[in-house]
């Protein structure tokens, strides 16, 4: 959801008047056209909320700056007439939420905010996932299968954060690093900051080996290394082992002569009166099994691709 006070605020009390009244409003469920509206009314209001907080972390209210706090920055009163560049001064106190109002008016400001909305976007978006997966484990307890929190939730867990996990932290770590150091005269000197893409692109085609341009600590080229493995080795692991584990359970109740029963029970009785013969007989044939190997097989593969892709293309947009 894009990141306004302003729209926000409008989506979340049209929605909250549809969800107030949803009763009143129960003929709109009629309409071709409105019923999407009336339907999903509680995920516009979910929409609404988070463009509002996302609203107020941008500082963007009707594309516009809120000046709610005083800034951190000070613009220069003799600016020096027109094509002059003009740095603003830093002050001795941060904005408190959100983006400095005086971003807004930099020449940089598109290139930094952009940036910044990009990085907040992998953040929350690594979040959501991270939940979505989570949410496996209350489901594999409630149905009593076990084998899938071993090897399902655990080996998706782990390539998620092998890989994105690591991102988010490398956002993080950028963000709360001072690019400044001071040279030999002891002037502050600005040291480039790693391109984020880069880094995470060269991860795959060069594992191991991290340019001076991407390095931000020590030890960066062993712990991408590491991950890396980590993530090949859990795509195998989500692939093969709980299809090879069904077919061994299987095969072991097949051995211990827990079969299909195919053939008739058929019981028989003589008794005596009357010259007659009593005829008991009992049909029973159990459940067929539908244990298909193959079928499993296909079935983990369709959701291990899914998933591999889903959490890079997730990531990606």
């Amino acid at each position: 959801m894009f990141g306004d006070l302003g729209h926000g605020f409008l989506m979340t009390l049209c929605a909250a008047l549809l969800c107030a009244f949803e009763k009143r409003l129960a003929w709109l469920a009629k309409d071709e056209s409105l019923r999407m509206f009336y339907t999903g009314r509680y995920i516009i209001l979910l929409m609404g909320v988070f463009s509002m907080f996302t609203g107020l972390l941008y500082n963007d209210i009707f594309s516009r700056a809120m000046s709610i706090f005083s800034s951190g920055w000070a613009w220069p009163t003799d600016h020096g007439g027109e094509g002059v560049t003009v740095e603003a001064t830093k002050l001795d106190h941060v904005y408190p939420i959100g983006i400095d109002p005086a971003w807004h008016h930099a020449g940089n400001s598109l290139l930094f905010t952009n940036s910044y909305k990009m990085k907040m976007s992998i953040v929350l978006g690594v979040i959501h996932m991270t939940l979505g997966i989570c949410l496996q484990v209350p489901n594999a307890l409630h149905f009593k299968k076990r084998i899938n929190i071993l090897h399902v939730f655990i080996p998706q867990i782990i390539f998620l954060f092998s890989i994105f996990g690591y991102l988010v932290f490398a956002i993080i770590f950028k963000w709360s690093t001072d690019w400044y150091a001071r040279d030999a005269s002891g002037e502050l000197t600005h040291i480039s900051p790693p391109s984020l893409l880069n880094m995470l692109i060269y991860m795959f085609l060069s594992p191991g080996n991290v340019s001076d341009s991407e390095k931000m600590f020590r030890g960066q080229a062993a712990l991408q290394t590491f991950l890396l493995l980590l993530a090949l080795v859990c795509v195998p692991w989500m692939l093969l082992v709980k299809p090879l584990i069904l077919r061994k359970e299987h095969q072991k109740i097949i051995s211990e002569g827990y079969g299909r029963i195919s053939s008739h029970v058929r019981v028989s009785s003589e008794g005596e009166g009357l010259g007659g013969a009593v005829v008991v007989s009992e049909q029973e044939e159990m459940e067929e099994d539908d244990f298909d190997f193959a079928d499993i097989m296909i079935n983990q593969t369709i959701h291990t691709i899914e998933f591999c892709l889903n959490s890079i293309s997730n990531t990606a947009s």
